[in-house]
């Protein structure tokens, strides 16, 4: 039960930028689902591999390591200069 409450905790700080990566993460991995019966995305399932992986490693560090996370985004965006 101790991971349902850091995961809860996790998704209560979430804005609506980080639920549309979520989105999007559900998405395509619904996407490639789907693949295994459409020969259609066949040739775009890498891509959406890419897409999948990318948000779901975003939302697992913003809900289970927000704290790392919001430091590194800090100092990557002083060196980037936004």
């Amino acid at each position: 039960m101790k991971i349902i409450d850091r995961g809860m905790k996790g998704v209560k700080r979430f804005d609506v930028m980080d639920f549309a990566f979520f989105k999007i993460c559900v998405f395509t991995l619904g996407i490639i689902t789907g693949v295994h019966f459409f020969r259609f995305f066949r040739k775009k399932q890498g891509m959406l591999w890419g897409i999948f992986g990318t948000t779901w490693i975003y939302t697992l560090c913003k809900v289970f390591a927000p704290d790392k996370y919001e430091k590194a985004v800090r100092k990557c965006s002083k060196k980037l200069k936004f």
